[in-house]
């Protein structure tokens, strides 16, 4: 197989903080459910979670909230490859800017999004995405959800133009 997959966590202890690394195989950390029948393991396959803190439930001794984890970083390397999950969280994990970079010889993408608790009842999220040839970020969408209801208050999808 050759994929190498770790986690590294950085925990938040009062007024330290420290980081953690865990180290999976790709049975444990991919959606083996998802697989095609034959279909073999990749660094493109589905991962089990979506979100990387999930992760941590499951490997943590100690139960946490989200506002003890001060960031999450998930790294798979296979060959010339290397996929990058970075989420960091603020304001008592109210926040977080989510990072997905994939670095391949032939392909470059950085996708960021920013969730903000902008008061006690709303949630701001801003997708923003750099491939090759892009000197800054596009805005891809921007929306305001309701955090009782879930319900989307605000929604605005940028459009591209060529």
């Amino acid at each position: 197989m050759g994929i190498k997959i770790s986690l590294l966590r950085k925990r938040r202890f009062q007024d330290s903080c420290s980081w953690k690394e865990y180290t999976f195989t790709p049975e444990e950390f991919f959606d083996l459910k998802a697989l095609d029948e034959g279909e073999e393991i990749d660094i493109e396959s589905i991962p089990l979670y979506l979100e990387p803190i999930d992760y941590l439930y499951d490997l943590e001794d100690e139960k946490f909230e989200t506002k003890d984890i001060e960031e999450i970083k998930i790294v798979l390397r296979h060959k010339c490859k290397t996929k990058i999950y970075s989420v960091k969280y603020w304001n008592e994990g109210r926040n977080c800017l989510i990072e997905h970079l994939d670095l391949y010889p032939e392909y470059y993408r950085n996708f960021l999004v920013i969730q903000t608790e902008t008061d006690n009842k709303h949630i701001e999220t801003t997708h923003l995405e750099k491939t090759i040839g892009m000197d800054t970020f596009d805005v891809n969408d921007n929306s305001l959800m309701d955090i009782e209801t879930e319900e989307l208050v605000y929604f605005h999808k940028n459009e591209k133009y060529d």
